[in-house]
């Protein structure tokens, strides 16, 4: 955005609506998962994050380059040009995110909460721009004097009236040149496998000591999952230690179970003076 609009304060402006929607939505995507069970995971607000800075600066360029064009006109004009291409290609991109609340693998489910980051970034977008061009006007552009808007490009102008007036030629291009590749990654594609760190190049220093971790140890114990009790009582009277051991034991037996650590068994083992011997 700096060099497109040569700049300093159109990029702060778009990384201040934006990060504005990001609060926004991961505050409404944690409300809803606390109080109607909505689909979550530890990449959740990853994934909202993500994606509306990478859309919601396309939008802001968008926005800003239609109200810049259009510097001497009103306000309204650029949102009825720049804002109705914004809401159309918002919409497409929440109807995706929502059809992933019925998929079954609970990591897309949790992508959800995309659907609901994108619906706060187009309102964001569309009322506290608007706030901004009009308090600041030419200003939001500073140093830069030039106010004309982006020339339109003659090759991307020739692509697409071509493309549109050879649909069949178009569409048997396209599947020249992307079968082969997608035949080849899914050739290369390889087992199924769930673990992340298998993204991460071996030169990563993080990388470099999770590697050292399992080297030495359960390849589990640089990344546990854990088990929450909720309780309205404390656990720490005998009764409740019974209990928790009894569901060490049985957790113990569950099938690709390693080892677990709970109170009862801190070190992963029963420690036997706990317990009284059975005549």
């Amino acid at each position: 955005m700096l060099i497109v609009f040569k700049s300093p304060i159109t990029p702060i402006l778009s990384l201040l609506t934006i990060g504005i929607a990001g609060l926004i939505s991961v505050s409404i995507v944690t409300n809803l998962v606390k109080y109607l069970n909505f689909p979550f995971s530890d990449f959740s607000e990853v994934f909202i994050i993500i994606v509306l800075f990478s859309i919601g600066t396309d939008y802001n360029i968008l926005l800003y380059n239609e109200f810049r064009d259009g510097l001497t006109k009103a306000t309204t004009i650029a949102l009825k040009t720049g804002g109705k291409t914004i809401i159309y290609s918002g919409i497409s991109v929440l109807i995706g995110m929502t059809t992933l609340f019925f998929a079954k693998f609970s990591l897309y489910r949790s992508a959800t909460g995309i659907a609901v980051g994108v619906t706060v970034l187009l309102l964001v977008l569309l009322t506290l721009n608007p706030f901004f061009m009009k308090t600041l006007g030419a200003k939001m552009f500073w140093p830069t004097k030039r106010l004309a808007g982006e020339k339109n490009s003659k090759s991307w102008h020739f692509f697409a009236k071509y493309f549109l007036l050879r649909p069949i030629l178009t569409v048997i291009i396209v599947l020249i040149v992307l079968v082969p590749i997608a035949t080849q990654a899914t050739q290369s594609q390889g087992l199924l496998n769930y673990n992340d760190a298998d993204e991460v190049a071996n030169t990563v220093p993080s990388k470099i000591g999770f590697n050292l971790i399992q080297k030495h140890f359960s390849k589990d114990l640089s990344k546990p999952t854990t088990l929450y009790i909720k309780s309205n009582k404390k656990l720490t009277q005998e009764k409740y230690l019974e209990l928790i051991d009894q569901l060490t034991k049985q957790i113990k037996n569950i099938s690709g179970v390693k080892t677990i650590l709970s109170a009862a068994q801190p070190g992963g083992k029963q420690i036997k003076e706990l317990y009284v011997k059975k005549n």
